[in-house]
């Protein structure tokens, strides 16, 4: 029995919210779980959103904004080039380690390559590489990332009239409302799947993997988000763009100021031919005219107005944006692309070096993570025991990890000639044909093997023999 009483179905999860639970729930919401009222069942087919209101900050209230709401004024964020590049090359290097399913064999984690024969694991392998018949797997990890960036993340399941999962969707977090009753038992009794085409749906928790980075304080049931308390750098990046965008659009200052050279009594010159002037000049002298030659009929002066446009350089301004993100993401500035980062590489840090920091120190525990949730979200519903079977990501296949050539060959060097590995093992790594000849281990005197025979005399010899001398 669980804690509200229902029984649990197959030990996937709560059973579907009834009785006061449902009775909290908006006007009109259509449930749709397993095992709910009426004979509800699980989503069988994806009923996709009409719209999505996406935010950047989505608890906005809670910054209590006092004079000037931030998280109002920067959006989604999507469309900030201090956002965007962070959140492009998150996306883009995320998925080449590829999902993979292990088993644990004599206390370690071995990778399942092949799956024929495995009815439970081959599903899961094909439904991970092929969630959707609209995207692959990549395309999905690629989704995934840019919420998860934003503190969380959503796949929905999609059931067969048996009740097994057949599909796997993205689903945009602005769209799902993680729910329970205030002060309740349950950490989450539903989800709401906000459509836009009427009421919400009501999606029971074990049709949902949710992602979170951590626990929102605010609200235990959300993710933290990553970039929530960079979004005044972000509007601040915003506005040194736009100033900068001005400057060069408008010139932002006079360009030149031509006045007539009125003598001594005579009258100042009419409003309308100074207007005319000033049309005739910016329609004939501008832009692709810049340069021609200009005759007036009367004594005029021409003065070009010099400004020191180094005091509009808002470049350092930007650079706090670029270090801030990227610290809270945990990338270095310089494999973004930033100029900001790319100063560290010239005092130090090389780029592959930096290229593996990202991956060591960010991108393969976010992965660790997500990878844990997938345990407990998905391994059940196909029957795997998350006791004995594990879902990872293989980062084999990223080039920035992989060793020297030069690197490679010493270690498998060393770790033949002390024994531990054969040396049909260290041909196979390093790409060689191999026979059953090479199925051997490094010969040492104390395995009996026979003791090299001494250097030869004469002509036949080396060194200081085949030099003649005695």
């Amino acid at each position: 029995m669980t804690r509200t009483g229902a029984k649990r179905r197959n030990g996937k999860g709560p059973a579907a919210p009834k009785g006061a639970a449902l009775a909290r729930l908006p006007p009109g919401a259509q449930v749709l779980v397993r095992g709910g009222p009426a004979g509800a069942k699980s989503l069988r087919q994806m009923q996709h959103a009409s719209a999505v209101q996406w935010t950047f900050w989505p608890y906005s209230d809670s910054l209590n904004p006092r004079e000037f709401d931030y998280g109002l004024a920067v959006g989604d964020g999507l469309d900030s080039s201090l956002v965007s590049p962070v959140l492009c090359f998150f996306m883009r290097t995320f998925p080449e380690a590829r999902t993979v399913v292990q088993q644990l064999e004599d206390e370690q984690w071995r990778t399942i390559r092949r799956s024929h024969g495995n009815t439970r694991v081959r599903p899961l392998r094909e439904l991970l590489a092929r969630p959707n018949p609209f995207y692959g797997g990549r395309n999905l990890w690629m989704a995934t990332c840019l919420d998860y960036c934003f503190g969380e993340a959503f796949w929905l399941k999609i059931r067969n009239v048996i009740g097994d999962v057949i599909e796997l969707w993205w689903v945009p977090r602005g769209l799902m409302t993680p729910w329970a009753a205030p002060g309740g038992r349950d950490f989450i009794t539903h989800y709401l799947y906000h459509t836009g085409g009427g009421p919400p749906l009501v999606i029971a928790p074990r049709d949902v993997v949710h992602f979170r980075f951590g626990q929102d304080p605010r609200n235990l049931r959300r993710g933290f988000s990553q970039l929530a308390a960079v979004m005044r750098e972000v509007y601040t990046d915003e506005q040194a763009c736009a100033f900068t965008a001005s400057i060069l659009r408008n010139l932002g200052i006079i360009g030149v100021v031509i006045s007539p050279e009125v003598q001594e009594g005579s009258p100042a010159s009419a409003q309308e031919d100074v207007k005319e002037v000033r049309d005739y000049i910016d329609a004939n002298f501008t832009g692709e005219r810049r340069g021609k030659t200009l005759a007036v009929g009367s004594p005029t002066k021409a003065q070009l107005l010099q400004y020191n446009l180094q005091g509009f350089d808002v470049g350092p301004i930007r650079d706090i944006g670029e270090e801030r993100i990227c610290a809270a993401i945990g990338l270095p500035a310089a494999v973004v692309g930033f100029g900001t980062g790319l100063q560290q590489t010239k005092v130090g840090a090389t780029m592959k070096e930096l290229i593996q920091h990202t991956w060591k120190g960010c991108l393969i525990p976010l992965q660790k993570i997500l990878a844990e949730e997938l345990d407990r979200a998905l391994l059940p519903d196909f029957g795997l025991d998350p006791e004995a079977y594990r879902l990872a990501f293989d980062t084999t296949e990223v080039m920035a990890l992989w060793e020297d050539e030069k690197d490679r060959g010493e270690r498998l060097v060393k770790l033949f000639v002390g024994g531990v590995v054969k040396r049909g093992e260290a041909r196979r790594e390093l790409g060689l044909k191999t026979d059953e000849k090479d199925d051997i281990f490094m010969p040492t005197p104390s395995a009996g093997a026979p003791a090299p025979p001494p250097p030869a005399s004469g002509n036949g010899g080396t060194g200081a023999d085949a030099g003649g001398e005695p």
